[in-house]
């Protein structure tokens, strides 16, 4: 970061990109590359495609900062991100989203193991586990407590599949529509948490 804004004339050049850029994270590489800095594979994992609410939190990136934020479409969302940041003055980490853009802390999500009409795992893929039949929420939630990698489950009322994932995400509201109740596997966010929490430094060069 300090090699970034001790070049004003290259920021002040990306501010004038940005009013036309469609893809903020291009904007990001091709700055960095400019200060010699090139972006490979390797981090990938500061780089989202998902708006704030569908933003998959996973472990492996939960302390790391978070430099992209796609799909801000609807009226008024580009503004509500902009307010939700407005104050910031350190980077944002992954682990930060919820504190920024939930409606509800991650401890009302602590006190609530089964949430009604939420969807805090979002649509099924490839890293997604799908069981069917399941008889009840808490049986989904006994899943993505008996899954190393589960950080959040989601089950249907009316179909009894149940849902769990490696990631979290803050949900878009779509469960209030389908009648999903959701949870996070609590035990492992928090440990995630105190292990931000005692990294007391982050390198930003």
């Amino acid at each position: 970061m300090r090699r970034l804004f001790s070049n004003p004339g290259i920021v002040a050049q990306s501010h004038v990109d940005s009013l036309d850029e469609t893809w903020g994270d291009r904007l990001v590489g091709t700055t960095l590359i400019k200060l010699g800095i090139y972006l490979d594979e390797r981090y990938s994992h500061y780089f989202n495609g998902e708006p704030p609410a569908m933003a998959r939190v996973q472990g492996d990136r939960f302390c790391s900062p978070i430099v992209s934020l796609h799909g801000i479409r609807k009226p008024g969302a580009m503004e509500a991100v902009g307010q939700a940041l407005s104050d910031r003055q350190q980077p944002v980490l992954w682990a930060n989203l919820w504190q920024l853009f939930a409606a509800s802390s991650l401890d009302d999500a602590a006190r609530e193991p089964v949430r009604q009409m939420r969807d805090h795992v979002g649509p099924a893929g490839e890293d997604t586990t799908t069981w069917q039949g399941i008889a009840s929420a808490e049986a989904c939630r006994s899943k993505c407590q008996g899954s190393r990698s589960c950080l959040a489950w989601t089950f249907d009322t009316k179909t009894r599949a149940c849902r769990t994932s490696p990631w979290m995400v803050i949900g878009d509201g779509s469960g209030a529509e389908t009648e999903e109740e959701s949870g996070l596997d609590w035990q492992t966010v928090e440990s995630l948490m105190r292990h931000c929490g005692r990294a007391s430094t982050y390198e930003y060069e």
